[in-house]
């Protein structure tokens, strides 16, 4: 799989921000570059310590390869048209199909917003019983 998100980066000239990604230049003091991704203000799957549908551990992972691990589960939620290679959102043609849900992922961050909504809904549950 790991594989598989590298050719994805590769293909939308993502930055490898993963541990087998990072340049040995990224550690030298002084280097400006990031080294954490940046999380959003609203809610985004980097809080994940574990892939909810396979129990793979994140551990390591960076915010967008999680994002797409999980695409990988929601594939059939995420897209309505599985066989359309231009995302319904923007107009993008993304060239083939199976680059679908990763686009959603990335540039729509679909998978956060569908996890948010349980989330939110978990979180006023907690909220009424605890009155």
């Amino acid at each position: 799989i790991v594989d598989t998100l590298h050719k994805i980066r590769k293909h939308f000239g993502l930055e490898g921000d993963c541990n087998c990604c990072k340049k040995a230049d990224a550690y030298e003091i002084g280097d400006e570059k990031e080294l954490t991704p940046d999380l959003d203000e609203k809610f985004d799957v980097g809080i994940f310590q574990s892939c909810s549908f396979c129990e793979t551990s994140f551990a390591g992972i960076d915010l967008n390869c999680k994002r797409i691990h999980l695409a990988s589960h929601l594939r059939d939620k995420l897209i309505t048209n599985p066989k359309s290679k231009i995302c319904e959102k923007c107009g993008l043609n993304v060239g083939s199909p199976r680059f679908m849900a990763g686009h959603l992922a990335l540039a729509h961050k679909a998978v956060d917003k569908y996890f948010e909504i349980d989330f939110k809904k978990a979180e006023k549950t907690r909220q009424t019983e605890a009155v």
